[in-house]
C-alpha cells in the first residue's frame, strides 16, 4: 500500500502540470483572439464615423443650389474634411 500512495501522488503531480501547461498554452490564444476582436471592433468605429463624416459633407453640399448664387459654406466643408482626416484611433481598454 505504501508503494502505491507514492505512484498516486507522482501521477497527481503530473497531471496537474500538464492542465497548468495546457492552461498557459490557451490562454496566449485566449488573449490573442480578443486583442483581435477589439481591433476589429475599433475599425468598424473608425469607418463609421468616416461614413458619417462624408455623409455630413455631402448633405452640405447638396442643401445649396447653384441657381440661389451662394455656394456651399467652403470653410464649414473644409472643416469637416478636415475632421475626418484628423480621426485618431479609440484607445484599447484591454491591458
Amino acid at each position: 500500500m505504501a508503494d502505491d500512495s507514492g505512484e498516486i501522488v507522482r501521477e497527481a503531480a503530473e497531471t496537474a502540470s500538464f492542465a497548468n501547461v495546457k492552461t498557459l498554452g490557451e490562454a496566449v490564444s485566449f488573449y490573442t483572439t480578443q486583442a483581435m476582436a477589439n481591433s476589429n471592433m475599433q475599425q468598424q468605429q473608425n469607418w463609421n464615423l468616416s461614413n458619417a463624416i462624408t455623409g455630413k459633407v455631402v448633405e452640405k453640399l447638396l442643401e445649396t443650389s447653384a441657381t440661389e448664387g451662394a455656394g456651399p459654406d467652403v470653410t464649414a466643408l473644409l472643416a469637416l474634411v478636415k475632421s475626418l482626416q484628423s480621426v485618431q484611433p479609440i484607445p484599447s481598454t484591454q491591458t
